[in-house]
């Protein structure tokens, strides 16, 4: 939203979609945290600043060390490392690339969203 690449009714879609093919799977996302900010407006909320997480963490009673960030940018990354979660870089998306600068270290790599899910699941087991 804040670069302009999605407008809010699309960034809505996206979340629909995910709820409902996740859904499908007993996946059950209780809020979204979108930044409609641009880079440079330079906002608290924005990652890799963990606002949002810590947000979460204070509105549902979530101990961010048993929880997991999970994402294909370094932003994501670093704002879960902030935060004091556990973090997962999946290769979809820039995750690759992400990997490939080397500029963050997660807890684990994994090949796609499922196989994040899969390590969750096996850790919490």
């Amino acid at each position: 939203m804040g670069r302009g690449y999605f407008t809010r009714e699309a960034v809505e879609a996206i979340h629909a979609h995910l709820d409902e093919q996740l859904g499908k799977t007993g996946v059950r996302f209780d809020r979204y945290y979108v930044c409609p900010h641009h880079p440079e407006d330079n906002c608290d909320c924005r990652k890799p600043k963990p606002k949002f997480l810590l947000e979460a963490a204070r509105e549902y009673g979530l101990d961010l060390t048993r929880c997991f960030m999970v994402g294909d940018r370094p932003s994501d990354i670093q704002a879960g490392v902030t935060a004091g979660t556990k973090t997962i870089l999946v290769l979809t998306g820039a995750g690759r690339e992400t990997l490939a600068k080397q500029e963050v270290n997660p807890d684990f790599v994994a090949e796609d969203i499922g196989g994040a899910a899969t390590w969750i699941l096996k850790r919490n087991s």
